[in-house]
């Protein structure tokens, strides 16, 4: 009986392999599902592997690289949103503005010819 010590490295390495692609895969779904911000030190962060670890498994990093991308996509568009709601927001408050001013000229003006006809007649 002898022992194969190649083969026995080989073994461990391959399931850490599969161990560290399985945490990196639960890290994305669980990133995904949570509408997060993803890129290469995130993931890194949650699955607590190296960032240079989603570097060199190329599988890996061509599926961050794709999330990355639709998760700056998905941020952008929420982002160009918000900012159409605040200028939104912002004109609605001008008109209010607006029309309040308008309300009291108007009024203003009311009580300025009220004086001056009451200038004529007297």
């Amino acid at each position: 009986m002898s022992f194969d010590q190649k083969s026995h490295l080989k073994n461990v390495h391959e399931n850490r392999r599969r161990e560290t692609i399985d945490k990196i895969d639960k890290a994305l779904t669980y990133m995904i599902n949570t509408n997060q911000t993803i890129n290469f030190s995130r993931v890194a962060k949650e699955a607590n592997v190296g960032k240079s670890t989603l570097y060199t498994l190329p599988k890996v990093k061509e599926k961050i690289a794709y999330y990355r991308e639709l998760s700056i996509q998905k941020n952008y568009k929420t982002h160009e949103f918000s900012k159409k709601d605040v200028k939104i927001q912002s004109l609605k408050r001008k008109i209010k503005k607006l029309e309040d001013e308008n309300k009291e000229l108007k009024l203003s003006l009311k009580k300025a010819y009220g004086n001056i006809f009451e200038n004529s007649i007297m």
